[in-house]
């Protein structure tokens, strides 16, 4: 079998995705139009920074759609036109990259003569340092890239294996594949050698999106009217998401012409290569080494042994046992996100709010509701079921919608506050309570919860961030322990204030996080096992109600789930 190999793959090797990519674009044309710093729009993960920022390219002549296949190349062009500055840029991202469990693993099974040929689109060096790590050397590697020396048809011919061909270029190349015009005519000598190379192997295809159009007419010249691809075509995707439309036609394309092509479900690179290595006969023990190392998997165990195993480490994540399974709908003649939160505050509700294409989703109660928007022609008011699939990925309306309910539900009941009335992702210690003896443990941890920044006038306190993820068909919430300073801040303020944190922040080692996470824990749960938080009381509506284990996941020794 040969792989395939796209940014997914690089992604736990702290290397940035395509979408990644896609949107630090977004943001800097955004900021740079608008003359908003950079630090303002830290967290494209947030859906209303997220919709600001896109409303905004959606504005732009020429853009195109989100989620299509031109973005990476239009917004990378858009956000830095120069070839010199794209390539310090790709240099930037690449250069603090070190190979993930999954690299070591793929190596692993390059030295066992199992993946003979690797294609890639990334333009980092990953697989040469997992190959320089398994191998002792990357000597016996063969790579080809765009401007390099080696032929790739050479190399294949000779049985020069493995193989590596960097159909995009190496991060340090003159020649490197960026915009759509570089994009649209990859190096007809690759191309010509990859469909040579499919005459005989199978593929596997992995961390890969599709976008590249020219990549993907190799594929489908590599066909071969049912000739190609004789041991199987595995394209490895990861759930929440759908695969985008190129690729499923593609794979249609390949089965209509005979060959055996399937879309595998897979959560990460690095568990589908230690998957995959864990199957093979006759691994060398060097090699058995390198799989105790596989990255464990969270358990909701409680610390303590099970069947003789022990906890490594503990997490942040906190399971969310129930949460929402409705929302209410409205489908009414009402824009985008901005126009709905324009409504609300209109209306003077308290009231949630989301947007997807079958309407308004909100939270809150009925008569709110309608009185926001009342006045743009409701059609429907109905339910809306928020299916666990579409909070994979974090992406949805319905993701954003439980992120906005869970931060409301925890400081509606808990002697908490939003950092302020943008920043619904921070709580920190309510002003007034912080001798409360809730506080006691965090107290006894950090010494003061709240108190002036030396030499300014700015207050400060204890804090928590906020964070939902879907993983293994379960959300979680993840609380970072942190310091907030209050107010306004200028620029150079803000500065000052990152200052100020990291230093209060910089001795808080494993022992200390442990000990916060404790009392964090007990400040949002009690000493109950479970608690349930409720973002209202609704008389007449829908509520947001949740509820949360306050033992965090654990990750342990011998795989234990």
């Amino acid at each position: 079998m040969m792989w395939f190999l796209g940014a997914g793959a690089s992604a736990a090797s702290n290397i940035p995705t395509a979408w990644d990519m896609i949107w630090d674009f977004k943001r800097s044309i955004y900021c740079s139009a608008n003359r908003v710093p950079i630090s303002a729009c830290d967290n494209v993960a947030d859906p209303s920074t997220k919709r600001r920022i896109q409303d905004f390219c959606d504005s732009l002549p020429d853009s195109p759609k989100e989620d299509s296949t031109e973005e990476y190349s239009h917004y990378f062009k858009k956000a830095h036109p120069k070839e010199s500055i794209r390539r310090k840029y790709i240099e930037r991202l690449v250069s603090n990259g070190v190979p993930s469990f999954g690299y070591l693993s793929l190596a692993s099974l390059m030295k066992l003569g199992d993946a003979p040929i690797i294609w890639t689109t990334n333009f980092d060096r990953m697989l040469e340092d997992a190959v320089a790590r398994v191998y002792g050397s990357t000597s016996k590697l063969t790579v080809a890239s765009r401007g390099s020396n080696v032929d790739p048809n050479r190399a294949l011919a000779e049985s020069n294996f493995p193989l590596y061909v960097k159909l995009h270029g190496d991060f340090q190349s003159q020649d490197l594949n960026n915009t759509e015009e570089e994009l649209l005519s990859q190096d007809e000598n690759m191309m010509h050698c990859m469909s040579t190379a499919t005459r005989s192997r199978g593929m596997v295809v992995v961390g890969y999106s599709g976008r590249d159009k020219s990549v993907m007419d190799g594929f489908r010249a590599s066909l071969h009217a049912g000739k190609g691809f004789p041991n199987g075509l595995f394209w490895i995707h990861r759930p929440g998401r759908e695969p985008l439309p190129e690729v499923t036609s593609f794979i249609s394309e390949a089965n209509a012409a005979g060959v055996d092509a399937n879309i595998v479900l897979a959560d990460t690179f690095d568990e589908f290569t230690s998957d995959v290595l864990g199957q093979m006969p006759n691994v060398p023990q060097e090699t058995k080494d390198l799989l105790e190392q596989r990255p464990r998997r969270i358990s909701n165990h409680r610390p303590g042994t099970v069947n003789g195993s022990w906890p490594v480490i503990r997490t942040n994540a906190f399971p969310v046992i129930k949460f929402p399974s409705v929302c209410r709908k409205v489908v009414c003649e009402i824009g985008g996100y901005s126009e709905i939160r324009e409504a609300v505050e209109t209306a003077g509700v308290d009231v949630l709010c989301g947007r997807n294409r079958s309407g308004v989703l909100a939270f809150g109660e009925d008569d709110d509701i309608r009185a926001a928007f009342g006045g743009h022609s409701i059609s429907e008011f109905s339910l809306h079921n928020i299916e666990p699939r579409k909070l994979r990925g974090g992406q949805s309306a319905e993701f954003g919608l439980l992120y906005d309910a869970i931060g409301k539900a925890l400081v509606r009941q808990c002697p908490l506050d939003f950092a302020d009335t943008k920043a619904k992702r921070t709580l920190v210690v309510r002003s007034g309570m912080v001798n409360d003896a809730v506080f006691d443990l965090l107290r006894k941890e950090t010494r003061a919860l709240a108190g002036q920044v030396p030499g300014t006038p700015y207050k400060f306190r204890e804090a928590i961030r906020l964070r939902l993820d879907y993983q293994r068909d379960r959300l979680w919430l993840l609380i970072e322990p942190t310091v907030r300073v209050m107010g306004d801040l200028s620029l150079a303020d803000r500065q000052m204030a990152k200052d100020f944190i990291r230093d209060r922040l910089a001795r808080r080692y494993n022992d200390r996080w442990n000990a916060l996470l404790d009392a964090w824990a007990f400040i949002l749960f009690g000493k109950n096992k479970t608690c349930e938080f409720a973002s209202y009381d609704c008389s007449s509506g829908v509520d947001a109600c949740f509820e949360i284990s306050r033992t965090s996941g654990f990750s342990w020794r011998g795989g234990v789930r």
